[in-house]
C-alpha cells in the first residue's frame, strides 16, 4: 500500500526496449520515493535513464515491470484514457524546450490547460492573469512569444504548468538554456511552489548549479538508482 505522505512511489520499476534484435535495459529495478511538498532532483550522466524515469512517473511511458503509484493512484492499473485524464488533472509539465505556441499571446498560451479541462473562458482568463501576476509577467500577457527572452518564456511555461493547480510538477532540464540570473529566478519559483501549496516538484537536471535547491538529490547511472544525498552542502552555486 502506498504511503499517504508520499506523492510518488516506485517499486522495482524496469523498462526495456528492443533496438533491432537487441534488447536494451533502460531502467533496472528502480525504487524511488518523492514526498508531498518536496522538491526532488534526479541527476546523472546522459543516457542513464533519467528522462525515461520521468516519463514513467508522468504516465506517458509504461514500465516493463514494477509498481508506479502517483498521488495515491496505481498508474500501472489505469488504461490509456484514464492515464490521459489523470495527467490532465494532476500533473504539470515544464520542458527544456518550452513548447509555447508562437501564434498565440502569453495569456492564450497559459489558458490552454484550463480550456482543455473545460474551465469557462472568463474563469480561465482570470486564473491565467492571476498566475502571470504571481510570476511577474502581468505586463506581458498580450505579448507574443517571439518577442520574449528565454527567461520570460520559461516563466510562461511554468505559469502554464501551474495554472490548473496540479498536485505534481514535473520539470525536464528547466534551467539548461538559461543564464545564472534566470536560472536562479526559475528555481526560486519552483521551490516556492512546493512550500506554498504542498505540491511535489520533480526535476531532472545536469545543472550542478541548482542542486542546492533540492530537498533530496537522487543520482542515476546506467539505469540504476545509485543513491541519495542532502544537497545543502553544495549551497552557493546560485546566489
Amino acid at each position: 500500500m502506498p504511503n499517504n505522505e508520499n506523492a510518488v512511489e516506485l517499486q522495482n520499476v524496469t523498462k526495456g526496449v528492443f533496438s533491432g534484435d537487441v534488447y536494451l535495459d533502460i531502467l533496472k529495478g528502480i525504487d524511488l520515493v518523492a514526498k508531498k511538498g518536496e522538491l526532488l532532483m534526479i541527476t546523472g550522466p546522459s543516457g542513464s535513464g533519467k528522462t525515461t524515469l520521468l516519463s514513467i512517473i508522468a504516465g506517458t511511458v509504461r514500465p516493463t515491470d514494477g509498481e508506479v503509484h502517483v498521488l495515491g493512484s496505481s498508474l500501472t492499473d489505469l488504461n490509456d484514457d484514464e492515464l490521459t485524464q489523470f495527467r490532465r488533472i494532476n500533473v504539470g509539465f515544464v520542458f527544456q524546450q518550452f513548447h509555447l505556441i508562437k501564434t498565440l499571446t502569453v495569456l492564450q498560451n497559459v489558458m490552454i490547460p484550463l480550456i482543455l479541462n473545460g474551465v469557462p473562458k472568463k474563469e480561465a482568463i482570470e486564473r491565467s492573469r492571476s498566475i502571470l501576476y504571481t510570476l511577474g509577467l502581468k505586463e506581458k500577457e498580450q505579448a507574443h512569444i517571439v518577442h520574449l527572452s528565454g527567461g520570460e518564456q520559461q516563466r510562461i511555461a511554468i505559469a502554464r504548468a501551474l495554472v490548473h493547480e496540479p498536485k505534481l510538477l514535473i520539470c525536464d532540464e528547466p534551467t539548461s538554456a538559461l543564464d545564472a540570473e534566470n536560472g536562479a529566478r526559475i528555481m526560486h519559483i519552483l521551490t516556492d511552489v512546493g512550500k506554498r501549496s504542498d505540491r511535489s516538484v520533480i526535476v531532472v537536471t545536469h545543472d550542478h548549479r541548482i542542486f542546492e535547491y533540492a530537498d533530496c538529490l537522487a543520482m542515476m547511472e546506467d539505469g540504476v538508482m545509485m543513491g541519495y544525498r542532502n544537497p545543502r552542502p553544495l549551497k552557493g552555486f546560485y546566489a
